[in-house]
């Protein structure tokens, strides 16, 4: 997987974490609790789309 790009938003409780590889533009999005820390959220988006990559194939 190449370089991963993050977008982070917080929506009242909750966190939408937006993971994007970079090369294949694929995307990944993810909603948390508020109370989950910010490396666990990016962790979970870059599992999510390390899935999403691998259904491509």
């Amino acid at each position: 997987m190449s370089q991963v790009l993050f977008e982070i938003k917080v929506l009242g409780n909750s966190v939408k974490v937006c993971a994007i590889d970079e090369r294949t533009r694929i995307e990944a999005v993810v909603v948390v609790p508020k109370t989950i820390s910010i490396e666990m959220a990016k962790k979970q988006a870059v599992n999510k789309l390390k899935y999403l990559i691998e259904k491509q194939k």
